[in-house]
């Protein structure tokens, strides 16, 4: 059974894009002002809002949630999927988490409210890799997106690895920061691409009005 795509309805999927660009600013910036300070190889994302201007990055926790939530809604609303919208609605709560939960820095001793962290982010990941292969089937019964329902798993495998292959055990904790934004990078760039492919898909009277333009042309030429 196919699924026809309806129009982007408010809130658009777009601001998934314009929210994850947010975050990766933020989380790009911050270093450069926090230098001296932070160590970019070795720390990660989270401990930006240990330093100065840290307030910024649970800001930018909240504003990937929502972003998050935005693209759930989209997907329920454009696509045959019931699964993913539960995963990633669940994965926004937790960048929330994120930010109020605070973690600590390398070499310290882990507290109650940093293993809440942590926790939520290693949840996020995962609940967001998992979307990720739950999407490849709707996609597929969806013309308009059917095209990238291949991307989005080989998208979905190269999570895995890298969560895998850049953890602490395999980079190790000195170079972990790096791994961490592999990682992220990795589901961040699915989520702009997922979005902007929502946003802009042509809908069914589109499509049907492109599919019988070269009728009509040939039609009117006989």
């Amino acid at each position: 059974m196919t699924r026809s795509v309806a129009r982007p309805t408010s809130p658009p999927a777009v601001w998934t894009a314009i929210s994850v660009t947010i975050f990766a600013a933020v989380s790009i910036v911050l270093p450069i002002v926090q230098r001296g300070h932070y160590d970019v190889p070795g720390q990660t994302m989270s401990e930006l809002a240990l330093g100065r201007f840290g307030w910024l990055q649970n800001v930018a926790f909240c504003v990937l949630g929502g972003g998050t939530a935005v693209l759930a809604i989209a997907l329920r609303r454009q696509l045959d999927a019931r699964i993913a919208p539960v995963l990633l609605s669940v994965a926004a709560a937790l960048d929330v988490v994120s930010a109020f939960f605070h973690a600590v820095r390398v070499g310290d001793s882990q507290t109650p409210e940093s293993v809440v962290h942590m926790s939520a982010g290693v949840g996020t990941f995962l609940l967001t890799y998992a979307a990720m292969f739950t999407l490849v089937r709707p996609l597929r019964r969806t013309p308009a997106l059917a095209d990238f329902a291949t991307p989005t798993r080989w998208w979905a495998l190269a999570a895995v690895v890298a969560f895998v292959a850049c953890a602490p055990p395999v980079v190790g904790q000195s170079h972990f920061g790096i791994g961490q934004r592999v990682m992220a990078a990795v589901f961040l760039s699915w989520m702009i691409t997922l979005s902007l492919r929502l946003q802009f898909a042509p809908s069914d009277e589109q499509r049907r009005v492109s599919q019988a333009s070269p009728a009509r042309r040939y039609s009117s030429s006989v």
